[in-house]
């Protein structure tokens, strides 16, 4: 899922900058994704709500198109983000765990 994840940010992250290309069904998996996510966050952390949307979440990913240079360099940018930003917050965590 850590894999996915920068796919599934750079695809909103294209729907949102390219508003001549959104596709209504794209929008759609991308109000699905965030709605249900953030719905199953609120109510229960078990990962057992989480399977019923990999499906939106594969769709969004297959949706990336690699073959652009351009898309490829905008993949590594959000790749580094995040797992930077996953990096410093077990960096943080751990420190804080041991104080």
């Amino acid at each position: 899922m850590l894999y996915f994840i920068p796919h599934v940010l750079l695809s909103i992250i294209q729907t949102i900058r390219h508003s001549q290309k959104r596709d209504k069904v794209k929008v759609f998996l991308i109000l699905v994704i965030i709605t249900f996510l953030s719905a199953i966050a609120l109510t229960s952390m078990e990962s057992r709500h989480f399977g019923n949307f990999i499906i939106a979440f594969m769709i969004l990913v297959c949706w990336v198109d690699l073959n652009n240079e351009e898309h490829k360099a905008d993949l590594l940018r959000v790749r580094l983000a995040f797992y930077s930003s996953l990096f410093i917050g077990y960096i943080a965590w751990g420190i804080l765990k041991f104080l």
